[in-house]
Order: C-alpha cells, then sequence, then structure tokens
C-alpha cells in the first residue's frame, strides 16, 4: 500500500494535482510500510532529492531493522 501511495503522491506532483503531506508519507513508513516506502522512493524517484526527507525515512526505518535483528536473534 505504501508503495502505490508513494507513486500516486509522484503523479500528483506530476500533474499539479492535491498532494499527500509529508507527515502521511512518514506515517506510513512508521506503521510498517518500510519496504513499500523505500521502494517507492527509489521506483517512483520520489522524495529522492529531498535529503531532510531522506534522513527522516532514514530515522523511522531504523526501529523496524533493529526490531527485525531482533527477531532474527531470537530464533
Amino acid at each position: 500500500m505504501t508503495f502505490l501511495v508513494y507513486g500516486w503522491d509522484k503523479r500528483q506532483a506530476r500533474v499539479g494535482g492535491r498532494r499527500i503531506p509529508e507527515r502521511r508519507l512518514l506515517g506510513l513508513v512508521l506503521c510498517g510500510g518500510v519496504a513499500g516506502g523505500w521502494g517507492g522512493m527509489l521506483f517512483w524517484r520520489h522524495k529522492t532529492r529531498k535529503a531532510s526527507f531522506l534522513g527522516r525515512a532514514a530515522a523511522l526505518t531504523l526501529p523496524w531493522a533493529l526490531f527485525g535483528l531482533y527477531l532474527l536473534q531470537a530464533r
């Protein structure tokens, strides 16, 4: 879902339509859409020039990465 939302926002940016706030895009990453968020940024080339957005996305990804490592260790 996050991947598609990033694609929709990119399309809206191109046609001058109504955009999705960055806060909401980052919220999707925080709620578990890490793969979709990064996939959407890379595939659609969306928000990749905004260093502040990339930094916040990376910061929100870190807890999920640590959680994944914890799960791998717990086996």
